[in-house]
C-alpha cells in the first residue's frame, strides 16, 4: 500500500524507528502480534503506527518528536495550533471519526519528549494526571462519577471543554483508551534498541545485526 499524504525527514525517521520496533517484536512467535502498518490510510489522527493483534485488539500509535528539549506538559494537550486546534481535541475528533471502541483499541501518544513533572498556574503534571485519568475512567460507570481532586477541577474543565463536541459515552470510552509515553529514547537510542532486539530474536550479537534498510517513502507499508 501507498500512503500520498505520508512526508519525510526526522520525525518521519522516528515514527519509521518506532514501528520497526514493533515488526521485530513481531517476529517472535508468542508476541501474538498478527500486522504493523505505517501511516496507515484513512481519518488522520492514530495512524502513524497502527499494531493489530491475534486476539483482535490494536493498538494506534501517535508518534511526537522533537529535536528541542522542551517537555510535554498538560498545557501542550490544550495549546492551539495555528488553525486553532489542539492536539486532544484533534485526537479525539480523530477517535470518533474511526468509530474507537476501548474495548478493543489502545490509542498511544509516543514521544521523546519529557514529561512536565510541576504543577503551573492550576495544571497538573502531565504524567499524575495520566495516571489518575485512567483509574478513574476504567472504575467509573459514567463521566460525572469521576471524582476529581478539588486543586485540579478548573484544569479538568479545560480538559472536557477540549472534548465538549463528543457524547460523555465517547468522552469517557476514550479515556479509557487514551495512554500517554513519555521519556522515550532519542531517535539514535532507538535504533540501538532495534538492533538489540534483532540480535536477541535471531540469536546473534548487535554487530551482526544489520537494521531493514527504510523507503524513501513510509507511508501504507504493512508488515505481516
Amino acid at each position: 500500500m501507498s500512503n500520498p499524504t505520508a512526508g519525510q525527514g526526522t520525525p518521519y525517521w522516528y515514527e519509521w524507528t518506532v514501528g520497526l520496533l514493533k515488526v521485530v517484536e513481531m517476529m517472535r512467535p508468542d508476541s501474538g502480534i498478527a500486522s504493523v502498518s505505517f501511516q496507515e490510510k484513512g481519518v488522520k489522527g492514530w495512524d502513524d503506527v497502527v499494531v493489530r493483534h491475534e486476539d483482535g485488539k490494536i493498538d494506534y500509535i501517535q508518534v511526537k518528536h522533537t529535536r528541542e528539549g522542551n517537555n510535554l506538559t498538560f498545557g501542550a494537550f490544550l495549546a492551539p495550533d495555528k488553525k486553532g486546534e489542539t492536539l486532544l481535541s484533534n485526537l479525539f475528533k480523530a477517535w470518533l471519526d474511526m468509530g474507537l471502541s476501548s474495548k478493543n483499541a489502545r490509542c498511544i501518544v509516543y514521544t521523546n519528549r519529557e514529561a512536565g513533572e510541576r504543577e503551573y498556574l492550576g495544571r497538573p503534571p502531565l504524567v499524575e494526571f495520566t495516571r489518575w485519568l485512567k483509574k478513574e475512567s476504567s472504575e467509573r460507570e459514567i463521566l460525572h462519577a469521576i471524582e476529581v481532586p478539588r486543586k485540579w477541577n478548573t484544569a479538568w474543565e479545560e480538559w472536557l471543554g477540549q472534548v465538549s463536541f463528543g457524547s460523555d459515552e465517547a468522552r469517557l470510552d476514550f479515556f479509557r483508551a487514551l495512554s500517554i509515553e513519555t521519556n522515550r529514547p532519542d531517535l539514535k537510542e532507538l535504533r540501538l534498541e532495534v538492533l538489540d532486539e534483532l540480535a536477541t530474536t535471531f540469536g546473534t550479537s548487535v554487530t551482526k545485526a544489520v537494521p531493514l534498510p527504510p523507503p524513501a517513502r513510509v507511508g501504507g507499508t504493512r508488515w505481516r
